[in-house]
């Protein structure tokens, strides 16, 4: 009885055990292949198990270390560098050592036409200076008016790049400059001058041209302007001249000077102050002013002082020129308000 139930429950239970078998598999494989009868997909755990690797995710670009791909640069995947010329080699039709394109031939430019506000020539200058001195009661030689019109070229030269004066106009110089300069001609005494605080030689270097007699110091504290004035003297010839870079104040020659001549660089009150130890016996500071220098006049100390006010006999009129010079005994001791006035 049993040998024969066996029998017939053996084929029943073959089934029941194969439909396990087959649904365990299902369950082992990945949700994407549950049900559907695919094979379940490799794990990266399967892979280095078995130490290999499915066709479709092998990287087939990576090349091994120490081999180069054929096209690219060693040990790298990107592209190779393109092969320059070596240092100091010159690749045709480019520019040397470079790898840019030449730089392209530019005609040169057309030559600039004259500019109008360029300082004219020292002849343009000497004629306009000769007419100017024509008009007036200066008395100068043909190589003095030379050397003036040189003077005033050179300084219109200068003065574009080291502002030595406002005046810009070498025509303008003649008149404001130069026949300005010369109106202390007059007035000069001995055979020593000193021009204090010269600026750009002015009085200075235009009465060392015109009175070669007499030994000229130009002083002045700012270096740009004595810079000028040596060059001017030397370039002119003028060996009556000596450039002193000081200021008044500290200036201390060897010698005395019969006249101490200034322009409009220091007020009278510290031209007194500063020339009158330096002044020869006779002596004689002369002060140029403008129209109206009863200002400074007014805060002179005038104690044993002869002061006079000349009106300048050349040049522009407006100018006036304080003639100061020390009282002698003889002469007494000058009164508090006593001015000439010629």
């Amino acid at each position: 009885m049993n040998d024969a139930r066996r029998a017939i429950d053996a084929p029943i239970l073959r089934r029941v055990k194969n439909t396990g078998r087959t649904r365990g598999r299902a369950v082992a494989g990945s949700g994407a292949g549950r049900g559907t009868g695919r094979r379940p997909d490799v794990t990266t755990h399967n892979v280095r198990r078995s130490g290999a690797m499915p066709q479709d995710t092998r990287r087939s670009s990576v090349v091994p270390r120490g081999i180069r791909r054929p096209g690219a640069a060693p040990r790298t995947g990107s592209p190779p560098v393109p092969d320059l010329p070596a240092q100091g080699v010159r690749r045709p039709g480019t520019t040397e050592r470079t790898g840019h394109p030449p730089i392209p031939d530019v005609e040169p430019r057309a030559a600039r036409p004259p500019d109008a506000t360029a300082s004219p020539d020292a002849a343009a200058i000497e004629s306009r200076l000769d007419s100017a001195l024509g008009r007036s009661n200066v008395r100068a030689t043909a190589t003095q008016r030379r050397r003036l019109a040189e003077y005033v070229a050179l300084l219109a030269k200068w003065n574009r790049a080291w502002n030595l004066t406002a005046v810009r106009d070498p025509f303008a110089m003649i008149g404001r400059h130069v026949l300005d300069s010369l109106t202390a001609l007059d007035f000069l005494i001995g055979t020593r001058l000193l021009d204090a605080g010269t600026g750009a030689g002015l009085p200075g270097l235009v009465l060392a041209i015109v009175r070669p007699d007499v030994r000229c110091t130009l002083l002045d504290s700012v270096r740009k302007k004595t810079r000028f004035c040596a060059h001017a003297a030397m370039t002119l010839g003028l060996d009556n001249v000596e450039v002193v870079p000081e200021r008044l104040d500290a200036h201390r020659p060897p010698h005395r000077y019969s006249t101490v001549v200034s322009r409009a660089a220091f007020s009278i009150v510290d031209l007194v102050t500063g020339a009158r130890p330096l002044l020869d016996t006779p002596g004689r500071i002369v002060a140029m002013k403008g129209p109206r220098p009863e200002a400074e006049l007014d805060a002179l100390d005038r104690a044993g002082l002869r002061v006079r006010v000349e009106p300048a006999g050349a040049g522009s009129s407006a100018s006036t020129l304080v003639v100061i010079e020390p009282a002698s005994r003889a002469d007494g001791v000058s009164a508090p308000g006593n001015v000439t006035i010629a």
